[in-house]
């Protein structure tokens, strides 16, 4: 298997679409209906609004989060680094002091599978954040077509800036963006030897997305023993 970062191509279209065939069992859309007179077209209108309403809500909800938390100390030394991985004493601490000020745990500040995906891209795109006041200059969602799931879905991967500008620039949906991305795995690899695979196959789930295959077990334990924030 090879784990480098090999540079970034574009496949010529090889493999049938996975996420529109009909073999997926995902044909069955003449049974979902609706018991107001209002139609389908305008159900699936809300819950597109709803859909957008949430995204935005839930970008903006990271970034103040991801800034606030960075600028957070103890002892003089930041507590929250890298994808607000913290040391359990301090954060404990932390939790501590909130509730005894505002009677509030902030665990939702910094858990859950939205934040965390987001919060790996603002990382990227914003390594300076904690240096940036979101309140006053707020930052942003940087797509129009690309929506959370699309993000979700290529999140792990190396090359997911490069499948997203892709996906963007051509105004993919995410149904199409979803079998662009398909259809690049299995080249890659055919090519590299395998390293992706789908994570999650069905819609059923939060999400589907891309799991990299690159680590071993004592690798991930090597790194997770390894990792400092207070360095």
């Amino acid at each position: 298997m090879n784990n480098r970062r090999v540079p970034f191509k574009e496949y010529e279209k090889e493999f049938e679409d996975y996420f529109k065939t009909e073999k997926r069992g995902l044909t069955h859309f003449y049974k979902v209906g609706f018991k107001q007179e209002c139609g389908r077209d305008l159900f699936l209108n809300r819950v597109a609004e709803l859909a957008n309403s949430l995204q935005s809500f839930m970008w903006d909800f990271t970034v103040k989060a991801t800034s606030t938390l960075r600028k957070i100390t103890y002892d003089n030394k930041r507590i929250f680094k890298k994808n607000l991985k913290a040391v359990s004493f301090p954060k404990t601490c932390f939790k501590q002091l909130c509730f005894k000020e505002i009677g509030f745990y902030p665990e939702s500040l910094f858990r859950g599978d939205v934040i965390k995906i987001l919060n790996v891209y603002l990382e990227e795109l914003y390594p300076n954040i904690d240096e940036i006041d979101v309140y006053k200059n707020p930052i942003p969602y940087p797509y129009v077509y690309m929506n959370f799931n699309c993000l979700a879905l290529v999140y792990k991967m190396d090359e997911k800036f490069d499948l997203l500008k892709i996906g963007e620039d051509r105004k993919m949906s995410p149904l199409d963006f979803f079998d662009y991305v398909m259809n690049y795995i299995c080249c890659y690899n055919e090519e590299h030897g395998t390293r992706y695979t789908l994570e999650s196959n069905s819609f059923s789930n939060r999400y589907s997305f891309l799991r990299i295959m690159d680590n071993t077990y004592e690798d991930r334990k090597q790194k997770a023993q390894a990792f400092n924030p207070f360095e």
